[in-house]
C-alpha cells in the first residue's frame, strides 16, 4: 500500500499551535509482551482480533490523541491516536498488518480497523487475556452486569472537557492486573479506519497510529 502523504508528526508536535487541532497525552500503555492489539473494544473479549505482526519492546509508552476543536458538526472530535515509541520523526508510514493472515470475516481481515461501537482501543496481547478473564469472572458473579455503564462510561465522562461532552478517551486499568486498555472515540463514529507504523530514517519504529479522519478526507 502507498504510504500516506499526510505529515502526521506535525499534528502531534507540541510546537504545533493551531486553533483547530490540539495534541493530548492521555496516559501510558503497559506492554508486557510488546504484541499490540488495536480493535473495537466491544469485540476485544472475543479474542478474535490478533496482535500486529510487528512488535515493540516491552515496557510502557505514551498514548497521544489529536483533537479537532472546530469540527463543523461537533464541539470536539478525536482525529487520530497513536502509541509513541520514540520521539524521532517518521520518514514513511507502513500499513500495520495482523498475525493470522486473512479471515473469511471481513471485520477480522489482515489490516484495517473495523469499528461498530464508535470506539477503538490499544492494548497488549497479555492484557487481552487479563481482560477476558476479568469479564468472565464479572459476568459469572452477575450475568446482568452492565460493564459499559457501570465502569467505562464513568471513566469517559471523567475525561470530558465539558459537561456536555461524553469524553473522548478512557484509560481502563484491569483490576488485579498491572495492565491497562486505552480506549478512544473514533472520529465521526463507526467505519473502517487505517492503522500505520511510523518508520524513521534508520528503519526503526517510531509509533503505531490510528487515523480516524485524514485518510478518508485529506482536506479535513
Amino acid at each position: 500500500m502507498t504510504s500516506p502523504k499526510i505529515d502526521y508528526d506535525y499534528y502531534f508536535d507540541p510546537e504545533t499551535k493551531t486553533d483547530e487541532f490540539e495534541a493530548l497525552e492521555i496516559g501510558k500503555l503497559v506492554t508486557p509482551t510488546g504484541k499490540i492489539i488495536a480493535c473495537d473494544p466491544c469485540v476485544l473479549h472475543t479474542g478474535e482480533y490478533k496482535h500486529f505482526v510487528k512488535t515493540v519492546a516491552t515496557g510502557s509508552y505514551p498514548i497521544k490523541i489529536v483533537v479537532n476543536k472546530k469540527h463543523p458538526y461537533r464541539k470536539e472530535l478525536c482525529a487520530m491516536a497513536r502509541i509513541e515509541c520514540t520521539n524521532l520523526p517518521a520518514v514513511r508510514w507502513e500499513q500495520a498488518e495482523r498475525c493470522g493472515g486473512k479471515s473469511s470475516n471481513i471485520n477480522l481481515s489482515k489490516s484495517g480497523l473495523y469499528i461498530d461501537s464508535g470506539l477503538a482501543c490499544f492494548c497488549d496481547f497479555k492484557t487481552q487475556i487479563d481482560y477476558i478473564n476479568y469479564l468472565n469472572n464479572t459476568y459469572k458473579k452477575n450475568p446482568w452486569t452492565d460493564f459499559y455503564n457501570n465502569e467505562l462510561d464513568v471513566i469517559f465522562k471523567d475525561n470530558a472537557s465539558n459537561k456536555i461532552s461524553l469524553g473522548l478517551w478512557a484509560n481502563f486499568s484491569i483490576p488485579n492486573s498491572p495492565n491497562n486498555i486505552i480506549m478512544v472515540e473514533t472520529g465521526e463514529g463507526d467505519g473502517v479506519y487505517d492503522c500505520y507504523w511510523g518508520i524513521d530514517k534508520n528503519g526503526n519504529t517510531t509509533s503505531l497510529l490510528l487515523d480516524f479522519v485524514f485518510c478518508q478526507n485529506e482536506k479535513f
